[in-house]
């Protein structure tokens, strides 16, 4: 009698206008086993306040039959992310045993459903959910088919490289971004030819996938794609391409990219000079030297330190020159414009030109004026550091100081 009352009361408090009251009352139906119990949930799985659904979600769990399962499926296309949480999770935990009604849920009319059911179908792993998930890439919402393509690597990453190279040419970029990452994450040479020919794609973010995936598989088949990367209309493209040729280290790319070092990006530039100087020594020695005269700060300052590394006698000359120049512009400049970031620039211009020609004294004479200059750069250079050091607090005023009185 009092098991009768009790469930009566709790069919009350389901009617309540409170949210808090209909939440009380599903825990405790849930509690009793109430006639009926998962039809119950069911139907609070539609209430109007998502806390009440969350709540019909943790009681389905709590069921667990196959019945309570597929309702709890359903609310994987809740339209409140929580709540869609919360039945992700309870699912997750019955790990394999739901696969099968997952897959069944990849026919949805709900593409949040799908999408949800897919990226659970990536969390629990089951070799299964392979077959079903490929024609799932041909679904008709992008999210879907980022998804897909996402769990199908998870899963398996050999059955994956397959449907992945079919979705190189999907209609969405994002799936075609996120298929080129994964190819690249399972390196599998099979996606060599086909991602090559994905760099004529017409979307940015896709190509730089594809040049980063073709390294990550095969170095030297990714040589002759990434030279003609170097080509590209997106800087970002052509700096990645640049610094993986570099990584590499083949040689046959040191032509392709003499040219480049007058990309009209100076940080492609930067990047060319770094690639030549890892490849081979005596040949960057010629490009560097050229690059001496670029208009950006940041490749001469790059140039002048690699030819320092370098140490080949045909870079005294030109550094010696551009010694010259950068000193002359900076001991002319007047006290206010020594605080401007053009003159942070050239001074820090100066001072690696004149440590490139201190290392390259190490085995190469140079001139006496030079090596005047050069140690006395150098020795303004370390009281400008130890002013920092000793005034933390005072930075720009105090270092001129320094310097004035050095000279």
């Amino acid at each position: 009698m009092l098991r009768w009352l009790n469930i009566q009361r709790c069919r009350l408090k389901l009617r309540s206008a409170k949210a808090e009251t209909r939440i009380e009352a599903l825990q405790q139906s849930v509690d009793l086993k109430v006639p009926r119990l998962t039809n119950l949930l069911a139907k609070a799985l539609r209430d109007s306040e998502s806390r009440v659904r969350a709540a019909a979600v943790e009681g389905l769990s709590r069921v667990g039959d196959a019945h309570a399962i597929e309702h709890l499926i359903r609310a994987l296309g809740d339209s409140d992310i929580a709540v869609r949480r919360v039945a992700t999770d309870m699912l997750r935990a019955f790990g394999a045993r739901v696969v099968e009604l997952l897959v069944g849920a990849l026919g949805d009319n709900n593409s949040t459903l799908r999408r949800t059911a897919v990226e659970l179908l990536g969390d629990i792993g089951d070799a299964r959910a392979i077959g079903p998930l490929i024609p799932a890439l041909n679904d008709n919402d992008p999210g879907v088919r980022r998804s897909v393509a996402t769990a199908i690597r998870r899963i398996d990453g050999n059955r994956a490289v397959e449907p992945l190279i079919a979705a190189l040419v999907d209609r969405d970029n994002g799936v075609r971004q996120i298929a080129a990452k994964l190819l690249g994450d399972i390196g599998d040479c099979r996606a060599i030819e086909p991602l090559v020919r994905a760099l004529d794609d017409s979307d940015t973010g896709v190509r730089r996938e594809v040049v980063t995936s073709i390294r990550m598989i095969d170095g030297n088949r990714a040589v002759e794609p990434l030279i003609r990367a170097l080509a590209d209309r997106d800087t970002t493209v052509r700096r990645i391409a640049a610094e993986l040729l570099g990584d590499i280290g083949d040689s046959r790319a040191i032509d392709p990219l003499i040219p480049v070092l007058y990309d009209s990006d100076p940080g492609v530039r930067q990047d060319v000079a770094i690639a030549i100087r890892k490849m081979d020594t005596a040949r960057a020695v010629g490009p560097l030297i050229a690059a001496l005269a670029d208009c950006d700060s940041g490749v001469r300052q790059i140039a002048a330190q690699h030819l320092g590394d370098i140490g080949d006698s045909r870079a005294i000359d030109p550094l010696a020159r551009m010694l010259d120049n950068t000193d002359s512009r900076v001991r002319r400049d007047t006290p206010d414009h020594r605080a401007t970031s053009s003159f942070i620039l050239m001074r820090e211009l100066q001072e690696t030109v004149a440590e490139a020609l201190a290392k390259l004294s190490q085995s190469q004479s140079l001139s006496p004026s030079i090596r005047a200059q050069v140690d006395q750069i150098l020795l303004e250079k370390r009281l400008a550091a130890k002013a920092r050091s000793s005034s933390p607090h005072s930075h720009g005023s105090s270092d001129q100081a320094m310097l004035v009185s050095a000279r």
